[in-house]
């Protein structure tokens, strides 16, 4: 009770508190980040679908290099259609895209035109970030050479673009007080073109350098709403210091609409208090469309933390929180508790009033604050007394009902796969939901499945796709038998269709998924029989010789003669043929425990018996201890039949290296001896030394074997034998 007590704090106390999470102890194979728990559509927010902003980010960089890419992708877009039709269409847009962006000659019979593209070719080096910059006065002859074009020329298409290139010119080399008074596009209003936006960028990025902040930041937050192609501008070079600048910036908005726009860029900023600036949205107009958009993503920030507990909290980390965090967050507890209490507050009133033309995304917020404030989804209300004729009003309530479904649920059965299933497919074909709903099933339902659906557990745990070495068996062979089943309820026709989909189960990969899986078995015919039908050789081919040992923790080293899995095979069989009947037989019994050696995480193939090779203390798994424990069985046969005082070097040598593995996968920890000075990894190395009495088979070398040439390679070359040595 008390750890529960504990966890239901932190989950309150973490709500409003992004930072309170972190990125450093939560793991899973979800990404809450990035959208996939979210259950809002954006179709709600009537008028703003600009994605960049309605996604969770306490980053302002991280929206400003998102929006910039959609940016600069429809500026490049808008100006090649522009071109297109000033062109009168008589080139495809590719080729159009190809004179403006490359050096692709069109014949163009518009002089004037081919004459400003050649202009703008040439002056492009003035205002790059990289490169010799040219003197002031060749910067003024190219604006004087630009102005005398623009008079000259009779398009308007063309004096506007000769606007830009001589506004950009001087706003780059410092003549701003000459861009904030531009008359260049004065009797351009009536042409139609993205190339105002460009200039109005340039105008208010003037006004910054020449210290206006709070003008400047009025024309930003214009541009942030009206632009196509800088809107990441607007947003990024937004910039009120304190209240006196906020209020004449208020001074400055000429209508309501104005005002709420100025306090939702505000809002949209990361670390911003969404809840009061939705208040004071509110208050200037009900039905602003900021208000939603606000609103929304407020609730996203609710809908990250409480999945992001729900799904990804484990014991280690609930320790972690408790030992390390919790009395952060117990002095956060108050302050967070006030803030859900104050966004409730307002919505009551809002909902009270009546003012709102459309109550429903407030309604909505309403009922699901209630998911995040009571951390028990028994108690919230159906969602069933939100009527909507709007059908994608109507899908969302579907949603929320059914993701309470899953929040509620205890076991799985038959029925419950066809309504999961059913209702996937109804989300699919509204339009939205389907990849979240998908997401939090695939979250919650791995728990609740016995050892008979294994298959399925494995399915929805790796993202529908095969993964070893977490993969056994019996398990794939139940996945073998889900996906030849005739008669599939509609969740194991998705969950197999994602199988298909996104796991690639092509003839090959499913010979060899077999293949390695008889392989880590030990069954080596039935695995040669597999590997003999794949067609792609090129996937039997082995990097490394598994029967090769190096002074390297890892033998890595490129085998000269490269060999495959059905060469590997034949020789295993041969080797542990003989090795397993006669303990005497040196060589065979080194290359057996050589083999297995490699075949672990630690050795040179472990490629050979799984997918994914652990590469830290904590990924170690049972499969690596029965191979390392092999190891010894056989280096042991090895040393004590051997005669030769090189070799017992070596094999010696090799325990070592078993020695150390063994430590590793019972201790679940890796040390770090990269550093020989380092007191505190002295202090952990000596414990181990002490508590296990590790060093061993170190000793033994040194003491048997310190006159073999071997040996002195060893000194040499290997820095734990050194570390070791160094703190006995």
């Amino acid at each position: 009770m008390k750890i529960y007590k504990i966890l239901l704090s932190v989950l309150i106390s973490a709500i409003f508190s992004l930072e309170a999470l972190g990125c450093a102890h939560l793991t899973s194979p979800f990404d809450v980040s990035n959208d996939e728990f979210n259950f809002l559509d954006k179709r709600l927010v009537e008028g703003f679908d600009d994605e960049s902003f309605l996604t969770i980010s306490n980053s302002k960089h991280g929206k400003y290099w998102d929006r910039e890419y959609k940016d600069s992708k429809e500026l490049r877009e808008e100006n090649i259609d522009e071109w297109y039709n000033f062109l009168e269409q008589k080139f495809t847009k590719k080729d159009v895209e190809e004179w403006i962006y490359r050096k692709k000659n069109l014949d163009i019979d518009k002089k004037e035109a081919v004459k400003y593209m050649a202009m703008a070719k040439k002056y492009q080096k003035y205002v790059r970030s990289w490169g010799k910059k040219p003197k002031k006065a060749e910067v003024k002859k190219a604006i004087e050479i630009l102005d005398s074009e623009y008079k000259k020329s009779n398009s308007k298409f063309i004096k506007l673009r000769y606007s830009f290139l001589i506004l950009r010119l001087k706003h780059y080399y410092g003549f701003y007080k000459e861009v904030t008074t531009q008359t260049y596009t004065k009797n351009l209003k009536d042409v139609k073109s993205v190339v105002f936006e460009w200039i109005d960028s340039l105008v208010a990025g003037a006004e910054k350098k020449l210290k206006n902040r709070v003008k400047a930041s009025y024309l930003f937050a214009k541009i942030f709403q009206n632009s196509k192609t800088k809107t990441h501008i607007g947003f990024y070079d937004f910039s009120i210091k304190n209240d006196m600048e906020w209020n004449e910036l208020m001074d400055m908005c000429q209508n309501s609409d104005e005002k709420t726009l100025m306090y939702a860029i505000r809002g949209l900023q990361g670390g911003a208090n969404g809840i009061e600036e939705l208040e004071n949205i509110y208050k200037i107009d009900p039905d602003s469309k900021w208000f939603n958009v606000i609103l929304f993503r407020e609730i996203k920030k609710l809908q990250y933390q409480y999945f992001a507990f729900k799904n990804e909290l484990t014991k280690f980390n609930l320790e972690y929180i408790v030992k390390y965090e919790n009395k952060k967050l117990q002095t956060t507890l108050k302050a967070n508790s006030l803030k859900i209490a104050n966004l409730k507050k307002i919505l009551e009133i809002v909902i009270k009033d009546d003012k709102k033309k459309n109550l429903f995304l407030t309604k909505l917020a309403s009922n699901y604050l209630n998911i995040f404030q009571n951390n028990d989804t028994t108690k919230i209300q159906d969602f069933t007394s939100l009527k909507s004729n709007n059908e994608i009003e109507k899908n969302q309530i579907k949603l929320l009902l059914a993701m309470l479904d899953l929040l509620n649920l205890k076991t799985v059965d038959e029925n419950i796969e066809i309504k999961i299933g059913d209702n996937y497919n109804s989300f699919l074909k509204n339009g939205f939901g389907s990849k979240n709903y998908l997401e939090l099933v695939r979250g919650l339902l791995p728990k609740m499945y016995d050892k008979d659906n294994s298959a399925k557990t494995h399915l929805l745990q790796n993202n529908f796709e095969l993964s070893l070495p977490t993969l056994k068996k019996d398990e794939y062979l139940k996945i073998k038998k889900l996906e030849s089943k005739q008669n599939k309820n509609s969740f194991e026709k998705l969950i197999i269709s994602k199988y298909q989909e996104l796991g690639g189960l092509k003839k090959d990969k499913k010979l060899y998924i077999e293949g390695i899986l008889n392989l880590k078995d030990e069954n080596f015919k039935q695995a040669k029989e597999l590997f003999t039908k794949i067609d792609d050789k090129k996937m039997l081919i082995l990097q490394y010789n598994p029967f090769n040992a190096t002074k390297s923790g890892t033998n890595r080293k490129n085998a000269k003669r490269k060999t495959n899995l059905i060469k590997f095979i034949d020789t295993f069989t041969t080797v542990k043929g003989i090795a397993t009947k006669d303990p005497s037989a040196v060589m065979d019994n080194y290359l057996l425990a050589n083999a297995y050696y490699n075949l672990s995480s630690f050795g040179n193939s472990p490629m050979i018996t799984r997918f994914y090779r652990a590469t830290s203390g904590n990924s170690y798994d049972e499969f690596d201890e029965e191979l390392i424990q092999k190891a010894i069985k056989y280096y042991k046969n090895a040393l004590e039949n051997t005669k030769k005082s090189e070799f017992k070097a070596k094999i010696t040598y090799m325990l070592a290296k078993c020695e150390y593995k063994n430590l590793i996968i019972k201790e679940k920890i890796e040390l770090d001896y990269s550093n020989p000075d380092d007191m505190k990894e002295m202090s952990e190395f000596n414990k181990y030394v002490k508590t296990y009495g590790y060093g061993k088979y170190f000793d033994k070398i040194k003491k048997d074997y310190k006159d073999t040439k071997y040996y002195k390679e060893v000194i040499k070359e290997c820095g734990t034998y050194n570390y070791y040595q160094k703190i006995k």
